[in-house]
């Protein structure tokens, strides 16, 4: 439901005051929380476990209470509750989603909800947009939602979850559902003007190619590679009008050294560089905890505002915040990469949106991206840690 969901953002601005959003984002954590004391015996172990896990949690309520504390308001209310948010998902993930049929069930429900914005593009590529922004003078269509990059979101994790499902069983209906959903991908690129979906969508297309062509499956390439392209290439065709190098210009001037490095990443090498020496100006124990503590009124680089995750959790829960996770980070990729199979490519697709996402955007902070990819990457190292202990009881 949450791409239906996400359409309704703006009803906090009219008369209801509130959006289903809102009460979604207060649920979640009390959710959570009751998953994850149903499983409390496992529970205790598991946190010794993955102790990085734990610490980081403990650490981002502490941040997030004390901005509580300096301004208590629903705002930092719901902010606290974001904070929170992507260590319980890990946990739950390690604890809930450590079944390969339980992964199943996940992913036939990420390509069911992937049918709602792709009807929706599919309405503003035939009808017209229903809403726009602009990236560098090229028109871009957002559909119902807050910003383009919903779009983004969602078409990921649904490509994901119809790749996985597809690469499971094979059968000829989820290789021609696969190939609908791509070839409807490759005709809202062109409307869809957002750098970091096609560089993800492409990434996953990536893979999803090379592991047919390991099991073999040539006609099947020819066909998923043939299919998207043309559709790709009489998409752009309709839209010759815009100028698309516009959007890329800037990054090559960077590149070349004809631009200044803040001209990155649609400017924001200069957010980076602004939040960088807020950051580099706190007291030093804000800069080991996070800026919450220093007391500073501006705590947008904790959200939204970073544009990058390793920035934003440095900003929230500082270096110590950062170390935590890039720990647990590490951790779940050595694990993925011990998998085989469809799990493998689950893992690495998951670790393309989650890390593909996390240089211009937050998905720490953006809760349908936690709510689906970091379970998937708990479940999956519970997985390959049993696959591990398994293989070495076997060996001794």
């Amino acid at each position: 439901m949450r791409p239906v969901i996400d359409t309704t953002w703006h009803w906090k601005n009219t008369g209801f005051g509130v959006s289903p959003l809102q009460i979604v984002g207060l649920l979640l954590p009390v959710f959570l929380l009751w998953a994850l004391w149903r499983r409390h015996e496992g529970l205790i172990p598991l946190l010794r476990s993955n102790a990085e896990v734990l610490s980081w949690l403990l650490l981002s309520l502490f941040s997030g209470l004390a901005l509580l504390i300096a301004s208590m308001g629903a705002d930092t209310a719901g902010m606290l509750v974001k904070f929170i948010l992507p260590a319980l998902f890990i946990v739950f993930g390690m604890l809930y989603l450590r079944e390969i049929p339980v992964l199943d069930r996940l992913a036939m429900v990420m390509a069911l909800s992937v049918v709602v914005p792709l009807l929706f593009v599919l309405y503003e590529v035939v009808f017209g947009p229903m809403s726009l922004s602009t990236r560098s003078g090229v028109l871009r269509y957002s559909g119902p939602y807050a910003q383009v990059s919903v779009y983004g979101i969602h078409f990921s994790m649904g490509l994901l979850g119809v790749a996985y499902l597809y690469l499971r069983s094979r059968t000829n209906a989820l290789f021609l559902m696969l190939l609908v959903v791509m070839s409807i991908l490759a005709l809202a690129i062109p409307w869809v003007v957002h750098m970091t979906t096609w560089a993800v969508i492409g990434g996953l297309f990536a893979v999803l190619v090379f592991a047919m062509l390991w099991r073999k499956e040539w006609l099947r390439v020819a066909v998923f590679v043939a299919v998207p392209v043309v559709v790709l290439f009489l998409s752009f065709s309709m839209r010759s009008s815009e100028d698309y190098a516009r959007i890329v210009a800037p990054d090559i001037g960077v590149i070349r050294g004809d631009a200044p490095p803040e001209y990155f990443g649609n400017s924001r090498g200069l957010i980076w560089k602004n939040y960088l020496q807020q950051y580099a100006g706190a007291p030093v124990y804000a800069q080991l905890f996070g800026m919450p503590f220093s007391g500073e009124e501006n705590m947008s680089g904790t959200t939204f505002g970073a544009h990058n995750d390793f920035l934003r959790i440095l900003m929230a829960t500082g270096v110590l915040g950062l170390l935590l996770y890039l720990v647990w980070l590490g951790r779940s990729i050595v694990a993925v990469l011990k998998l085989r199979g469809e799990l493998l490519f689950l893992g690495v697709g998951a670790l393309i949106i989650w890390l593909g996402f996390s240089v211009g955007l937050t998905p720490t902070y953006i809760v349908p991206f936690s709510t689906v990819i970091l379970p998937i990457l708990g479940g999956l190292s519970e997985i390959a840690r049993k696959e591990r202990k398994a293989t070495t009881a076997y060996t001794e």
